[in-house]
């Protein structure tokens, strides 16, 4: 019985490995191939310090400081607008934070035609400076959009909101 199976095993083995060296370049690294990116960049504001929310004229004009440094910053496409075919895709993400400068950029998969994403400012909680009293605030932005194509760099300012 040792004698049939060995053989069977080992010849089972020359055919798997004859079948998958010997198949066609996949779409998938076809498309990988085509398929370059973008970059999106901005600045990243929120009211902070409400100390300096006076014009040149002493009159109220709220003044935005830089987002707190670390603040994260999501971009969102789907993967069916990165081909000419497309078919059900799924949604990918590529993250990054704001830098000391209140900056962030994000590297996304781009085609040769228009990739939509979707820009997502996560929230975060920070104590608003004023001239009465400090208080802990919630700040929030809502989500932007842009499309971006191969090799091009878009620029998407986000400001922030708070209550």
């Amino acid at each position: 019985m040792k004698k049939i199976i060995l053989p069977g095993l080992i010849l089972a083995g020359f055919i798997s490995l004859w079948v998958f060296s010997s198949c066609e370049k996949c779409d998938d690294e076809t498309a990988a191939k085509a398929m370059t990116t973008a970059i999106i960049k901005g600045y990243v504001k929120a009211n902070l310090d409400t100390r300096n929310d006076t014009n040149e004229n002493g009159g109220y004009e709220v003044v935005y400081e830089d987002a707190p440094a670390g603040t994260a910053i999501i971009a969102r496409i789907n993967s069916a607008d990165l081909t000419n075919d497309p078919i059900q895709g799924e949604d990918l993400t590529f993250e990054t934070t704001v830098d000391n400068n209140g900056e962030y950029s994000l590297s996304v998969y781009a085609g040769t035609k228009n990739v939509n994403v979707t820009i997502i400012a996560t929230d975060f909680s920070y104590e608003q400076v004023s001239s009465d009293q400090d208080e802990m605030k919630n700040y929030w932005a809502n989500d932007g959009q842009t499309t971006v194509v191969k090799g091009i760099t878009r620029i998407g300012d986000i400001t922030y909101q708070n209550n």
